[in-house]
């Protein structure tokens, strides 16, 4: 007969020894982890500017993949976009955005800046009423500002690639480097 005042064995664990072996789990990450981003790259390919509107985040990431820049780039987004570097709205975002594209530059080395205006664009709109009821000539304003920028920052990062880019409402990315012909857009 077996005895009945021992113990059965118990196939589960303590309270205390599960949260000594969760603490064990959590803490050999945490003591590793500045480890690995001490070994993690620190550049970027590029600089994404783009602006605030959500309609536009999933087509640029999009594009961003069928480029291989998905994951190897700093973000910047400010309303209006290329409208930022022209102090609109306010010149508070042209501080901004030439603070971010200095660290960018100085922290992470890119090697190019991509600039993604969009049609339908609020902050356009509010320095041209009804713009984006005219899509060549929204386009061609967009094509204005971009080229604007870009001659900017290629005066302060002469070093720089900088890429316009102008996405559609159908989420269409389309290059608007200077020497892209506005027909068939």
């Amino acid at each position: 007969m077996a005895n009945r005042s021992a113990q059965p064995e118990c196939r589960y664990c303590s309270r205390r020894q599960v949260l000594l072996g969760l603490a064990g789990t959590l803490v050999v990450p945490l003591v590793l982890l500045p480890q690995e981003i001490a070994r993690a790259s620190t550049s970027a390919a590029a600089i994404v500017v783009s602006c605030i509107d959500f309609r536009f985040i999933e087509p640029i990431h999009d594009f961003l993949g069928q480029q291989n820049l998905l994951g190897r780039c700093d973000w910047v987004a400010l309303a209006g976009a290329s409208l930022a570097l022209a102090d609109f709205p306010r010149s508070a975002d042209s501080e901004a955005l030439w603070d971010q594209l200095t660290f960018s530059v100085q922290l992470h080395q890119i090697q190019r800046v991509l600039l993604f205006d969009h049609a339908d664009c609020g902050a356009y709109t509010a320095l041209y009423p009804q713009l984006s009821a005219e899509s060549v000539r929204e386009r061609a304003v967009h094509q204005s500002y971009l080229q604007r920028a870009r001659e900017q920052i290629t005066k302060h990062y002469p070093q720089l690639q900088v890429e316009p880019y102008f996405v559609s409402l159908l989420g269409q990315v389309v290059s608007l480097s200077p020497q892209e012909n506005l027909e068939g857009l």
